[in-house]
């Protein structure tokens, strides 16, 4: 796939969980960024574009899984 099939395609958790829909994914020389807006509005996430953060890409079907990492305190 090509990094524009991914825009507008749904991100969701393993679980099932809606996060919103991808809008863009960057590169800026250290590793690539996915960018998901929440469909009811708000702050955009921008997220490593990895396979252990986004374990699965289902072109055909519309969506992403997405494994937000653990934030550490």
């Amino acid at each position: 796939f090509y990094y524009a099939d991914l825009v507008g395609v749904n991100a969701e958790t393993s679980e099932g969980v809606a996060l919103g829909k991808v809008t863009a994914v960057h590169h800026f020389g250290a590793g690539d960024l996915i960018e998901i807006t929440p469909s009811g509005g708000g702050e955009a996430m921008l997220l490593p574009f990895s396979n252990a953060v986004v374990p699965t890409v289902d072109i055909a079907g519309g969506r992403i899984v997405v494994v937000p990492p653990v934030e550490s305190e």
